[in-house]
């Protein structure tokens, strides 16, 4: 049992005693927005340790009981970062969080917090990201207000949200278009700036039959997710925040 099922039961129990209660009545009594609390009974987000100990003194646990059920929160955020390797098991953005984070930096950051050096310190943030303080600043407020992260007992920024996707979700192709003109900006700065020996950038000019192109996007596919899976496995000893940009496209015309 996790603390999702405490959450259940709780509200199953109150239904039955009053079976006129809602939803969102729960919710208010938990300090949560009712959307956010269905999208835990419907475990499309991760209760974190924060909240776990927010809503468990809300039901009347007791702290050792908290702290087994922050313990469990963690580990499931753990297991989620190093099992995904399917789309479906990264945290779709949602519409009420595009807007926000439809810069390169919010990835960024997220990232950077994987590092074992990493710093809270939005001074800190901004050198290693080449960016103005008070613009992390202002992207980490965001950040927590949209529950991607939070601080723990020892102060430090932590990623509650796991791997995040943009595939299936809200995002028009425009604002799709726009982050990836962001990154690949980055990827023509590092051509510039960036010694050899830590990048990689190549290219590869082929004939092909287009009916068949659907074959080569899912071996791209596959390849950023083995690519993710090893970067998970050895986030402990991140040292810097890499990105890979993959284009491909037709050098001919296309008949329309």
């Amino acid at each position: 049992m996790d603390f999702v099922d405490v959450l259940m039961n709780e509200y199953q129990s109150r239904l039955k005693r009053n079976d006129r209660y809602s939803l969102r009545a729960y919710a208010k009594s938990l300090g949560v927005d009712a959307s956010m609390l269905s999208k835990y009974f419907r475990r499309e987000r991760v209760v974190s340790p924060k909240s776990v100990c927010k809503m468990g003194s809300a039901l009347g646990l007791d702290s050792r009981q908290i702290k087994i059920f922050q313990g469990l929160s963690s580990k499931i955020i753990r297991d989620r970062k190093v099992s995904a390797s399917t789309d479906d098991e990264f945290q779709k953005i949602a519409a009420s969080e595009k807007k926000i984070i439809l810069k390169w930096y919010y990835y960024a950051i997220l990232e950077l917090m994987e590092t074992h050096n990493f710093q809270s310190d939005s001074k800190w943030i901004g050198r290693r990201l080449s960016l103005d303080s008070e613009l992390v600043a202002g992207a980490i407020r965001n950040l927590v207000e949209l529950g991607f992260i939070e601080k723990n007992s020892q102060g430090r920024l932590v990623n509650v949200r796991g791997q995040n996707t943009t595939l299936g979700s809200c995002f028009s192709g425009e604002e799709l278009r726009d982050l990836q003109k962001q990154f690949l900006k980055k990827a023509n700065d590092a051509l510039e700036q960036i010694p050899m020996n830590l990048r990689s950038q190549s290219s590869l000019t082929f004939a092909f039959d287009r009916k068949n192109i659907s074959e080569i996007q899912n071996h791209i596919r596959l390849f950023r997710r083995r690519i993710n899976k090893l970067a998970l496995r050895c986030a402990n000893e991140g040292t810097d925040v890499y990105n890979i940009s993959i284009s491909l496209y037709p050098l001919t015309a296309i008949d329309v």
